[in-house]
């Protein structure tokens, strides 16, 4: 039995700004959201709830920078708070944060 790369343990949650792509957690990639609601997020092979993507982000360094052209710019949560991103530069650019941790730019 494979496991999930990523797993919703309860209909209860809501998860935002989640930024989870190209995961090999699993023999097949794939990730179990199941009964999650995901709202502000970029999610592969998941059906997304509206407002939100499955869409290649366009990691780019190989790391978890997105490139300024990606579907994750100015599409995070805008009331999150958080006005940093995981480099310590200023969030948001944009009109909105970035999806995941990153802030292209």
């Amino acid at each position: 039995m494979a496991t999930s790369a990523a797993r919703c343990a309860s209909a209860a949650h809501t998860l935002v700004s989640v930024l989870s792509w190209d995961n090999a957690g699993s023999s097949t990639g794939e990730q179990d959201f199941t009964g999650c609601s995901l709202t502000y997020s970029n999610v592969e092979y998941v059906a997304v709830d509206a407002g939100a993507l499955s869409e290649d982000p366009l990691f780019v360094d190989g790391g978890f920078h997105i490139d300024p052209g990606s579907p994750c710019v100015d599409r995070g949560y805008p009331d999150a708070g958080v006005i940093v991103d995981f480099d310590g530069e200023v969030r948001p650019l944009g009109a909105a944060p970035d999806i995941g941790a990153d802030e292209a730019g």
